[in-house]
């Protein structure tokens, strides 16, 4: 039965409540991944704080959800209104987005994997452009250290 439904919503939380204490109904019920696995007689302590935990793994999943399109939303939002580019530390372009490719007439492909100095103009003095990463580094390291 478990099994049936697990196809359906394999993110449903499931108790088994049972008085076989084989192992190998254990293990099955492992394979399925149930949240808990008990076993009769009931002790009602470990039925009520079993029935909690899983209460607060439902609403915790629910809200990780909310949370998680809500920063979606915002991404979007900030991807389609604002000129923003990725880097790791060493100034390696990782990511792009769409208004950053229409400003500075590259594509993604010719950007990724490249150092981000490739998109400066040469009009501008280089010593400008490693002060500022020098700056951003420096607050980088400082949020890490948080």
């Amino acid at each position: 039965m478990i099994k049936a439904i697990k196809e359906i919503n394999p993110q449903v939380q499931t108790v088994i409540v049972t008085t076989f204490s084989d192992v190998e109904y254990l293990f099955e019920a492992i394979k399925l991944n149930i949240s808990n696995y008990l076993t009769k007689p009931l002790n009602l302590y470990a039925l009520s704080e079993t029935l909690l935990s899983v209460s607060k793994n439902v609403f915790l999943e629910k809200e990780n959800k909310e949370i998680f399109n809500t920063l979606k939303q915002y991404k979007d939002l900030v991807d389609e209104r604002s000129i923003v580019s990725k880097a790791t530390k060493d100034g390696i372009i990782t990511y792009i987005n769409e208004p950053f490719e229409k400003i500075s007439g590259y594509k993604k492909d010719e950007l990724l994997g490249k150092s981000h100095n490739i998109i400066s103009h040469p009009n501008i003095d280089k010593n400008i452009f490693k002060d500022m990463w020098k700056k951003l580094k420096l607050k980088m390291s400082k949020m890490e250290q948080m």
